[in-house]
């Protein structure tokens, strides 16, 4: 906070920068001045009439300010400014006076809330943390129910929680990103969304015989988390909807395509056969495992998994199984008889 006599001002930080607040009776003026947590304070200034447009820097009509919310805590404040479609939060790491809020935000419609020690921790970020856990305790459902036959059924319903996950996260990361130029608030919530995509891909034990049947569902998949993303913002930003699409399509995409389509299986053809070759591929740091039948004299190629692999040998009848999912997808299995 200022420490000199003449116009309040106060420091806070948002989005990695740290930022000067001061105002007159017009204007509400953030002043950047660097890195959060630098050796800033050479870009401080005394009055607003000392005020530069240069990069970084904005000036907020105060008639334009809906709001400004101050969340006072025992080590902390925390203070959201909503003008029109937009709300910017900044924090500063310290309990700030109430007079020098007072005085900084006067005129303005200013709420001040005092969050006592066991109830201080934001909303939002109780909400990330409760996803962070809940990301798990479905990862620790599924493993229990992989080892129960009985289970199976249910199983496959369990990705449906990792899916809504990340949603969650991207429409509560769109309200408060503000002014920052990455599109997404990085935290726990952004870790948990991480966890989450990573345990879609690993759950599915097949892929699809022929990719392309599912790039029009991954498209569209990552277009709703693009307009979500769009009405949490409440405001269209071409390119922060763009990176959101790219996001969405290569980490969030694939594997809640695949987890959807196994929902409903149904089998489209059964075909004995006999194994002509069982072997594995070193390819990229890992192994690739594949099966060689020869079915009406016609030999195909399989890819299976390690399990298949271990059980598979040469000379032995198996039947390969072709199913459709709910999405379409087909994809094909090599099983024991």
């Amino acid at each position: 906070m200022n420490e000199k006599k003449g116009t309040p001002w106060l420091i806070c930080a948002s989005g990695g920068f740290e930022y000067q607040m001061i105002s007159d009776e017009r204007y509400l003026y953030l002043v950047r001045l660097g890195r959060e947590r630098g050796k800033n304070r050479s870009r401080v200034i005394d009055d607003p009439a000392e005020f530069a447009p240069i990069m970084g820097n904005v000036r907020l009509v105060r008639s334009q300010i809906d709001s400004v919310h101050c969340t006072l805590s025992h080590n902390r404040t925390v203070i959201e400014i909503v003008h029109g479609e937009l709300s910017d939060r900044f924090v500063a790491h310290e309990r700030l006076d109430e007079e020098r809020l007072l005085a900084v935000f006067s005129g303005l419609p200013l709420r001040m809330t005092t969050a006592q020690r066991h109830g201080g921790m934001p909303v939002f970020l109780r909400v990330e943390i409760a996803m962070f856990f809940a990301a798990f305790a479905l990862a620790l459902a599924d493993i229990a129910a992989s080892g129960m036959p009985a289970l199976d059924g249910l199983r496959k319903w369990i990705p449906l929680g990792w899916m809504l996950i990340p949603l969650v996260w991207l429409a509560g990361s769109a309200r408060r990103t503000g002014r920052n130029r990455v599109p997404f608030a990085i935290g726990v919530g952004a870790m948990a969304s991480v966890f989450c995509c990573v345990f879609l891909w690993l759950t599915p034990s097949w892929r699809p015989d022929q990719w392309g049947q599912a790039v029009l569902p991954a498209l569209v998949v990552a277009l709703i988390a693009a307009v979500l993303y769009a009405a949490g913002r409440r405001k269209f930003e071409p390119v922060r909807l763009a990176v959101v699409f790219l996001a969405a399509l290569i980490a969030y995409a694939p594997g809640t395509v695949l987890c959807l389509n196994n929902l409903s299986e149904r089998v489209v053809a059964n075909q004995a056969a006999s194994v002509v070759e069982v072997g594995s591929e070193y390819s990229r740091g890992d192994y690739a495992y594949y099966v060689v039948v020869e079915t009406d004299g016609v030999q195909s190629y399989y890819q299976v998994s390690r399990d298949e692999y271990a059980a598979l040998s040469e000379g032995a009848a198996v039947q390969v199984v072709h199913r459709t999912g709910l999405l379409g997808i087909e994809h094909t299995d090599v099983e024991c008889l």
